[in-house]
């Protein structure tokens, strides 16, 4: 009987190849075991579902930021900054629970976000200084 070689490489390949994905910092985090990988599989046609799921790592630090911001154009700066598509909008707006609706734009989703994140607490305190 011949033994069957092992697929174990060529899925260590694989992995290897995801990891070069990670920056610095989300390495150092996992490392650190604030955050934990998730290893899923699924077709490779599909490879785009990858790639959102990328993005939505990176929202984490953006969302930090805007809700940082001291302005709302320190705000928009980061946006613009961050150099988001429509679709990437759209599903930043939902991680930050927003309600999105098919006829929003690109402003109107990037003034929805602004709002959410940082422009309630600008007007919040704008009120409570003027009393």
């Amino acid at each position: 009987m011949t033994k069957k070689p092992s697929p174990l490489p060529a899925l260590l390949k694989h992995l290897a190849k995801a990891a070069e994905r990670l920056t610095d910092d989300e390495i150092a985090a996992v490392v650190a075991g604030r955050r934990c990988l998730i290893l899923t599989t699924e077709d490779a046609a599909s490879s785009h579902l990858v790639e959102a799921a990328d993005e939505q790592l990176d929202f984490n630090g953006l969302i930090a930021s805007l809700k940082a911001a001291g302005s709302r154009d320190m705000a928009q700066k980061l946006i613009a900054d961050a150099d988001l598509k429509r679709s990437q909008l759209v599903q930043l707006a939902k991680t930050l629970d927003l309600p999105v609706q098919k006829s929003d734009n690109v402003a109107r989703l990037q003034e929805k976000i602004i709002e959410t994140t940082i422009g309630f607490r600008l007007t919040s305190n704008a009120i409570h200084r003027n009393d």
